[in-house]
């Protein structure tokens, strides 16, 4: 998998959604993730070439958005498979992180429930089907 570029921090202490900040945010939302981060740009647009598939909801009303992706890539010979959930709200992201080379089943599970978490966040209520059977995505 390739390096990602630096990309400028937004602060931990910044408020993002509801004035929680995305320490909160982590705290909140977050399911066994394992790497949390708050940036001013999306990773999913930055590994978007790497990107098998992706889910995206907005809140028209608010404008902020929320995704959930599966990336896949070749790091030293084995198959990484990283899922993400990013929350954005004015080009500000709250990215949720889950890797691994072996059993995804259980990081898949934890990034839905967090993507529904998030979503509901935002004010988007995703389909109950992401949490009983997520296999298909």
């Amino acid at each position: 998998m390739k390096k990602s570029k630096a990309s400028p921090k937004t602060t931990f202490d910044d408020p993002v959604v509801l004035n929680l900040t995305p320490s909160e945010i982590f705290d909140v939302c977050g399911v066994g993730f394992q790497t949390g981060t708050a940036l001013a740009e999306s990773r999913v647009s930055e590994f978007e070439d790497l990107v098998v598939w992706r889910k995206d909801v907005k809140n028209e009303r608010t404008g902020r958005s929320c995704r959930i992706a599966v990336i896949e890539g070749m790091h030293e010979d084995e198959l990484i498979t990283e899922y993400i959930v990013e929350l954005e709200d004015d080009n500000r992201f709250v990215i949720f992180l889950w890797q691994s080379e072996e059993d995804i089943e259980d990081i898949k599970e934890s990034a839905h429930q967090t993507f529904i978490k998030v979503c509901a966040l935002i004010g988007v209520k995703v389909g109950y089907h992401l949490v009983t059977d997520p296999s298909p995505y």
